[in-house]
């Protein structure tokens, strides 16, 4: 009994020596990881640079110095450059300078002044890109030439508080990439799209001032998990100064590319205005287009194209997108229409049904642009679209909304009696909890889940005296699709053959390639004189004899209530983009 006490009481011993050892050993390797992690974090390490004439050859030299965490400074100036800069894993570009394209750079189709391919944890910050289309009016616009940056096959990109403005193409490519953030920046004037992203998922465009030039502020070329949220986003008279160009493109695009599909996308709390194509562009050729969420924006003074394009001419253009629910956004004098199905006469069309929910929006000042009559929700076609409308407000537009070709029930047309420019409900609107699911009608509205304010960034006001009202060049493709069909041979700065417009679209623009519908010959449609249009006898086309087959749930119609007095929400000055968005 005792020897087997006297062995229980040596295996305990060892039992417990060994796990003082294993303590010794764990201790011994949280030190080994504490100090791998102090010499990690002293070796990351902060590359200032003084501005330069060979601001290329700098830059890239740091880059090839520049370790994971490193950050490159760059201190206030200009670098000039007129090679492409190619950026290194992990790093960090920041600084007080700006990097600017030389005049004349000469490059081919496809070259960027940044790029990056296959890398990752990359931040760009508070700099300065210009692409100085002033100095290269050589080439044209939206056509490949001297975008600014290329991102392929890279992951986890940040852009914050980084100025990019004159650029001849694309501010910003991310292709075939896995998470990419777009914020805090004024962004001015790319001659192509701001943000296009290719094939790419978990992308995120938020809090962004945006002059658009030829295209879109942010367009989405398939890809999964997006967000595009409170952005302002408009265009304007744009100077000899600016190097010329007009405004031909959406707001903000969305399509179906390489058959990939494009889903969970949100675009919420914009402000679009001033604009000559429509605020939001959908469009597909296939059934992978699905589930996009438009909530809580404001559409103003868009859908300016002369023509019927089939894209240009309303808030929101739609072609074969499914589940598509359009919510508490506000719809103020877009073309002929402020939500549309539309086909050109290019696009293809597949055998499905598609669907769209419209309700809680408020539709206002749609009216005749063109020789179509204007509708606030028109289906262009029919064959296989349905929208669902229901519990919006109809006011004030060229015709009362009757639910011709929609399934439509509980609207309604009454003055929503705004309080101020940026359509904030008046404390006894009649819009007031009178919405689905009890919410507000209207861009404040909450029908499916809390928002934050609208437009409640500071603004100031700028200086456009010296604006002209004819453009320097005339656009360079009127169907908007300019990039698309850009290639080049050039060793990694190709697009990809990106896919190409076959040219099928007839429409054009054949007497107007300016910009006057964003100048003061178009402001004058805003005057005390446009206004007199809102009187009551006008408001008088939203009453009942225009329902008098009216149904619970059907081919719809409005539920008429007594209009209330007409209000004064937008005055001239504020009909065009004098005001710019001041990032904090």
């Amino acid at each position: 009994m005792k020897h087997n006490l006297f062995y229980n009481t040596i295996n305990e011993q060892t039992k417990r020596r060994r796990e003082i050892r294993e303590c010794y050993k764990f201790a011994g390797l949280l030190i080994i990881c504490s100090l791998l992690l102090l010499i990690n974090h002293a070796s990351a390490a902060t590359i200032y640079l003084d501005p330069s004439s060979n601001g290329d050859e700098a830059i890239n030299e740091a880059m090839d110095q520049a370790q994971p965490g490193d950050t490159i400074y760059l201190n206030n100036g200009t670098f000039w450059v007129d090679g492409t800069i190619n950026f290194a894993d992990g790093v960090t570009l920041t600084g007080d300078g700006e990097v600017k394209l030389v005049d004349y750079v000469g490059w081919d189709s496809g070259q960027t002044m940044f790029y990056a391919s296959h890398l990752s944890d990359i931040t760009i910050s508070d700099i300065t890109i210009d692409g100085n289309s002033q100095g290269n009016i050589d080439v044209p616009f939206g056509q490949g030439y001297y975008g600014l940056f290329l991102f392929r096959n890279c992951e986890n990109v940040l852009f914050d508080g980084v100025t990019l403005e004159y650029a001849k193409s694309d501010g910003i490519i991310f292709r075939n990439g896995d998470g990419i953030t777009v914020t805090n920046c004024i962004i001015n004037k790319m001659g192509h799209e701001s943000l296009y992203s290719l094939y790419s998922d978990n992308v995120e465009f938020t809090n962004n001032d945006i002059f658009t030039r030829t295209n879109a502020a942010c367009r989405i070329a398939s890809g999964n998990h997006v967000l595009i949220s409170n952005n302002e986003v408009y265009s304007g008279t744009i100077t000899v100064a600016d190097g010329g160009g007009s405004s031909t493109g959406p707001g903000i695009e969305i399509n179906i590319d390489a058959g990939q599909p494009a889903t969970d996308i949100e675009i919420s709390k914009n402000y679009i205005h001033d604009l000559r194509g429509s605020g939001i562009w959908m469009t597909s050729e296939s059934t992978k287009g699905d589930g996009v969420y438009i909530h809580n924006n404001i559409i103003r003074d868009v859908g300016n194209y002369p023509s019927d394009n089939k894209y240009s001419t309303a808030g929101i253009t739609i072609w074969q997108f499914n589940a598509t629910l359009i919510e508490n956004n506000v719809f103020d004098d877009t073309g002929i229409a402020g939500v549309r199905y539309a086909k050109r006469a290019s696009d293809g069309v597949v055998d499905e049904e598609f669907t769209t929910i419209v309700r809680n929006n408020v539709f206002i000042n749609i009216k005749d642009h063109i020789t179509i009559s204007a509708e606030p929700v028109m289906n262009s076609y029919s064959e296989n679209h349905k929208f669902y409308v229901y519990c919006n407000d109809f006011y004030n537009n060229y015709d009362a909304f009757d639910g011709n070709l929609c399934i439509a029930w509980n609207n309604f047309a009454l003055n929503p009696m705004f309080s101020d420019s940026m359509y904030h409900l008046q404390d006894d609107s009649p819009l007031k909890g009178i919405g689905y699911n009890g919410a507000d009608i209207g861009a404040y509205g909450t029908a499916s889940g809390k928002i934050w304010a609208i437009g409640t960034i500071d603004q100031k006001e700028n200086d456009d005296s010296e604006a002209s009202d004819e453009p320097i060049t005339e656009p360079t493709d009127d169907v908007n699709e300019d990039l698309d069909n850009c290639t080049s041979d050039n060793s990694n700065h190709d697009l990809d053959n990106a896919t190409i417009d076959d040219g099928r679209t007839t429409d054009k623009d054949e007497t107007n390639y300016d910009l006057d519908n964003c100048t003061s010959d178009y402001v004058d449609n805003s005057t005390a004189e446009y206004v007199d249009n809102s009187t009551t006898e006008y408001i008088g086309n939203s009453t009942s004899e225009h329902h008098i087959s009216s149904h619970s749930q059907g081919t719809g119609y409005a539920l008429i209530e007594t209009p209330h007095e007409e209000i004064v929400i937008c005055s001239a000055e504020l009909t065009k983009p004098t005001f710019r968005r001041i990032v904090p």
